[in-house]
């Protein structure tokens, strides 16, 4: 028996014996970003002496892994000067991040951090920090709140 592949991303496969295996190493890594179409095609041709080829069509779809983590646009740690006087459920501040794989970006607050309940975030995607409580300067006169994007 003879295989052999063909197609337009047969380049992306080769045959191990009887085994079609991924042709993807450290120097040729398979980025979903980087493909012209999420869907690699190719087909495995099996002939045999005396038989008329049979093609098997095979079908990958290339998913998308978050390989670039976000970054935050100018510097990661600001400060923010906000009156007491400011209404709950006001933005007091808002963030915004890039990721280089063009994905929607989600923001968090961590729970962990010390001010973390006096905050919380406008919309999942709109990096506005919104104001949860009052603020009350004799108290508190500065709050920590970490802002985190997925």
């Amino acid at each position: 028996m003879q295989l052999c592949l063909e197609g337009a991303d047969a380049t992306w496969f080769y045959l191990d014996g009887s085994s079609m295996r991924l042709n993807a190493s450290n120097g040729r890594s398979l980025d979903r970003e980087e493909l012209e179409s999420p869907v690699l095609m190719v087909s495995l041709i099996c002939a045999e002496d005396g038989s008329a080829p049979i093609e098997y069509r095979v079908i990958v779809q290339v998913l998308n892994e978050n390989d670039n983590r976000p970054r935050f646009r100018g510097d990661p740690i600001l400060t923010h000067n906000v009156s007491e006087l400011v209404a709950v459920h006001s933005v007091v501040f808002s963030t915004q991040a890039e990721d280089a794989d063009g994905d929607t970006l989600m923001y968090v607050i961590d729970a962990t951090s010390p001010d973390a309940r006096f905050f919380r975030i406008d919309l999942p995607n709109s990096g506005r920090v919104v104001l949860a409580r009052p603020l009350d300067f004799e108290s508190r006169r500065s709050l920590e709140v970490v802002v985190t994007a997925v």
